[in-house]
């Protein structure tokens, strides 16, 4: 059953970029600014207008704070075209993304995290990349937390209103 994916079509961005990043067509110190329409188009933008942040950092920020400003410059950057012809590339076929909304189901999530977890998705450095930031999330009362604090969880979590996903690879 498709839902509304809050966050976690931020790991559809981040395939994205991972995927720009490998072909040449995005330069991982390129830097993005904040723009007045960036902020008045998200009610839950959380940088001002004026900041400047590189695409490496954009990622970081995305995925490890779940930033929703470094989201919407990476989107933005890369097209929601784009974004869902990677989607499309990844073999996810209830996944996608508008300006309006982001639906998926469980079964395209399961497989795109079984793919960045054996180093499938895009390539295996890219798949290395994600695992990496993945595995910095700051949000980590929900799967990590009733396991042992040695097992490593590369994970993404969403929360709207009504809502509140973790998604994961358990290592």
């Amino acid at each position: 059953q498709r839902f509304r994916t809050a966050s976690l079509y931020k790991l559809f961005v981040l395939a994205t970029a991972e995927s720009a990043i490998e072909r040449g067509g995005l330069d991982p110190q390129e830097v993005l600014t904040v723009s007045a329409s960036d902020v008045a188009a998200d009610p839950f933008a959380d940088m001002q207008v004026g900041t400047r942040i590189s695409v490496d950092c954009a990622l970081q920020t995305m995925v490890e704070m779940s930033g929703n400003s470094a989201a919407d410059l990476l989107e933005e950057r890369l097209g929601l075209v784009a974004i869902n012809d990677q989607i499309r590339a990844l073999g996810l076929r209830q996944s996608s993304l508008s300006a309006e909304t982001a639906a998926t189901t469980p079964r395209d999530i399961a497989q795109l995290l079984g793919s960045i977890g054996r180093g499938e998705a895009v390539s295996a450095a890219a798949s290395q990349r994600m695992v990496e930031l993945l595995s910095g999330q700051e949000q980590n009362d929900r799967l990590p937390q009733p396991l042992p604090l040695n097992v490593r969880v590369a994970h993404k979590t969403g929360e709207l209103p009504g809502l509140r996903h973790d998604v994961g690879i358990i290592f």
